[in-house]
């Protein structure tokens, strides 16, 4: 058994965050040795510092081949290894709960019914009571950690989302919870066969947290429509169900702005930069159009791929003279439809070069490996365009950071309607990806724009990134726990 060393806490209320994916994870190094590693995801590295500054714990599923050589035997291991700030803590899963509570429910059941994708839509019902079960030990974990003490239990997302109503409701705990992706519109929420005990633990919460507005109002609606009982006053933002009061607020998320600035104006980046221009950019004044997403149904890669076809057949003076470079890092790649959307991307690449291709220039540039995050940024920097069209996300900040990287570059955004950043994002070109000719049609008054309109319309989205920060996402969060807190 590893035995932790002391760890001071101070008498403010303890935080005890709650995610499906962990902070950081062990794999074993090249001497056998466990080495700790920081898993990609900005979300998760943002949330950080959060439990750092507060001594407190994060409860998460310890997805890494050697995190349990390390813990204690609650799963429990003082990090990060180099200089300890919080305590976190692993539950393990089976493969079958991995395969039922994130690959069946959380990935084939919200994923989809949230983004309003019910083509993609199933459900289990022995996937379900997995679900449940695995809620059930996140929620008695978090109780054992907060141990009748006054804490803050924050939970993160849609994996997490019955631990709320879980908790034991132990004096002074205050439980608010976190929705990273959309929130769909009661019609759409009624095709989940459990959708009123999803709504019953969401309701746990003192504080619950959306993206957008619109979210929030869906949520209301949700709540009027399928929960008998329950009192939604959408004016104050409050919903009162079973002699308890959950506040509902939107809180968009955003990108530690400042840092992806620096990263951006590093000399080591700039180079990067300029070997991309040279590498892939049309050669005398040729643009370099850019995607960015992980390749998931959601994100619109096949209508964005066909429009860049139909502006090439609309316009053939920009062949040779244009090139898309689709970032389409593969996921969840052990669930059917995402390796039949890999094999449809792929086929649409080939179709499209095949078709409009040129000794010396191909039109599109399919790119499949994961990159760190300055080579990402230097990407976003050499881009002209950057094109994100997904046909629903909670927010999505590929967009706020390629308008934060383009610190003295000129460049445009076409943004998504669908997407969250849409409502904040003035300066964006807005698109609707599913009407592809109207999306070609959208690329080239882009690729045609001059250079004050585009120094214009990214001044005001700089300022918007600058204005809205993740620290301020942060910051607007925790004023309104402490708020409500003190009115008990």
């Amino acid at each position: 058994m590893v035995k932790l060393p002391i760890f001071r806490r101070s008498d403010t209320p303890r935080l005890i965050l709650l995610s499906n994916r962990e902070p950081i994870e062990h794999r074993l190094g090249a001497g056998g040795q466990p080495v700790a590693v920081v898993p990609a995801g900005g979300v998760t590295a943002a949330l950080q510092p959060a439990v750092a500054s507060a001594g407190g714990t994060w409860i998460a599923w310890g997805s890494g081949p050697a995190d349990f050589e390390v813990t204690d035997a609650d799963g429990r291991i003082l990090v990060p290894p180099e200089n300890p700030t919080f305590l976190l803590r692993r539950i393990a899963l089976s493969e079958k709960e991995i395969a039922e509570y994130y690959l069946d429910i959380a990935n084939r059941s919200f994923w989809p019914l949230c983004h309003l994708q019910l083509n993609h839509f199933s459900f289990n019902a022995e996937s379900w009571k997995t679900y449940v079960s695995v809620n059930r030990r996140f929620a008695r974990a978090a109780d054992e950690e907060a141990a009748g003490r006054r804490a803050t239990v924050w939970i993160q997302d849609y994996h997490l989302g019955l631990v709320a109503g879980m908790l034991g409701r132990i004096p002074n705990l205050f439980v608010h919870q976190f929705w990273h992706i959309p929130w769909p519109p009661p019609d759409v929420l009624r095709v989940l066969p459990a959708a009123r005990v999803l709504l019953r633990g969401l309701l746990g919460n003192d504080l619950l947290g959306f993206h957008t507005r619109r979210y929030v109002v869906n949520f209301f609606a949700c709540v009027a429509d399928l929960l008998p009982g329950a009192r939604a006053d959408v004016k104050n933002g409050v919903v009162r169900y079973r002699n308890h009061k959950t506040h509902v607020r939107p809180y968009p998320i955003s990108i530690d702005t400042r840092a992806i600035q620096r990263l951006a104006t590093r000399p080591d980046v700039e180079a990067i930069s300029r070997r991309i221009r040279l590498d892939h950019a049309p050669r005398d004044g040729g643009q370099l159009v850019l995607g960015v997403d992980r390749a998931d149904y959601t994100k619109g890669i096949p209508h964005r791929i066909v429009a860049f076809g139909r502006l090439l057949e609309q316009h053939p003076e920009l062949l040779g003279r244009v090139i898309l470079v689709q970032i389409a890092v593969p996921s969840r790649s052990d669930i059917s439809e995402y390796q039949d959307l890999e094999r449809d991307i792929e086929h649409l690449v080939d179709q499209i070069n095949r078709k409009y291709g040129r000794p010396g220039w191909k039109p599109v540039l399919h790119l499949k490996d994961h990159l760190d995050h300055a080579t990402l940024v230097a990407w976003y920097r050499a881009a002209d365009v950057c094109i994100v069209s997904p046909v629903q996300d909670g927010m999505n900040l590929v967009a706020k950071e390629y308008v934060a990287a383009h610190v003295g570059k000129l460049g445009v955004l076409l943004l998504s309607q669908f997407a969250g950043a849409a409502e904040e994002l003035e300066g964006a070109v807005l698109i609707n990806p599913y009407d592809e000719s109207s999306l070609a049609r959208s690329l080239y008054v882009a690729l045609s724009m001059g250079p004050r309109e585009r120094e214009v319309r990214l001044m005001v989205m700089q300022k918007q990134v600058s204005n809205n920060t993740v620290q301020d996402w942060m910051r607007a969060i925790f004023r309104d726990v402490r708020k409500l807190r003190g009115r008990g």
